[in-house]
């Protein structure tokens, strides 16, 4: 794997908050927009991207919601969601994209720090054929670990969250829902090689203070749910948390993991009703 140093470059978006930072291999942007749902809406990147399409997923912030959003195509200059026809009106959600800064390279970035790989990030399009687990292989093996992979679907109107159920150096498996047939292609963001807590979550600098921050997480309880980074063993964001986005890991589960707000000190999830007991779930945010 080629290492190289991050040169990052910031923008400041009218709302004086960054909305994008470039590696020499990845940029990497985020934004909180609203769906006008069912949609279809169209949104712009804050800058384009300079070689191919990025990969983007999504995270719903409406209490109890259950079905996700899908992002049913993306381009170097913006991006497109729906919803299904029994979602309607405003919908605000979370908005991570990754895509190349090097037209060299594949889907791939290591993140440096003083010389020394402290994170990789990868990305990419694959599509869903089966019920039961079906393993996706990376481009690029990570060395020491995977520590969160996320997952949208992108066919409109697929209302039904992609479960990633585990995660290798080399793979992830995805189990859907019963109720999911035929091809479905979805959008993938993985992050791994990172130093984990014993929280198994992560922190890494992405340069100017840009923080990305992720793992693997639990919920316990319906209702809002509060869930500190303390207590996930990472320190607070100094300033705020700007985006954050969840995949659930239950074989077979059909809904999505609402994050109804994020701040500098952590997230607040608000889940459907139908789900029950302890489940687990990867994350990624972005903030500073």
């Amino acid at each position: 794997m080629q290492n190289l140093t991050t040169t990052p470059n910031p923008a400041t978006a009218t709302d004086n908050e960054i909305k994008y930072v470039d590696l020499p291999q990845a940029r990497i942007q985020w934004d909180v927009p609203t769906l006008n749902a069912p949609g279809p809406d169209t949104f712009d990147f804050t800058v384009p991207y300079e070689f191919d399409s990025p990969a983007v997923v999504v995270n719903r912030t409406q209490a109890n919601a259950d079905q996700v959003l899908d992002v049913t195509h993306a381009n170097q200059n913006d991006y497109t969601l729906a919803s299904s026809s029994h979602v309607s009106g405003e919908q605000i959600f979370n908005m991570l994209s990754v895509g190349r800064q090097n037209q060299n390279v594949v889907n791939y970035a290591a993140i440096e720090q003083s010389g020394e790989t402290i994170g990789v990030i990868q990305w990419g399009i694959e599509s869903s054929t089966t019920d039961g687990n079906q393993e996706f292989s990376f481009p690029t093996h990570f060395n020491m670990n995977c520590a969160a992979v996320l997952t949208t679907p992108m066919q409109s109107g697929q209302s039904d969250n992609l479960p990633v159920v585990s995660a290798t150096n080399s793979n992830f498996t995805i189990n859907r829902a019963t109720a999911v047939s035929g091809t479905q292609p979805f959008y993938w963001v993985a992050i791994g090689d990172c130093q984990l807590s014993s929280n198994n979550s992560f922190s890494v600098e992405l340069g100017d203070g840009i923080i990305m921050k992720g793992g693997m997480a639990k919920t316990t309880t319906d209702g809002e749910e509060n869930i500190p980074f303390s207590s996930l063993g990472l320190d607070n964001y100094t300033e705020d948390c700007y985006t954050l986005v969840t995949t659930r890991k239950e074989s077979g589960c059909k809904n999505g993991l609402p994050v109804v707000s994020q701040d500098k000190y952590g997230f607040t999830l608000d889940r459907s009703s139908s789900t029950n007991g302890t489940e687990y779930f990867y994350w990624i945010a972005i903030g500073k």
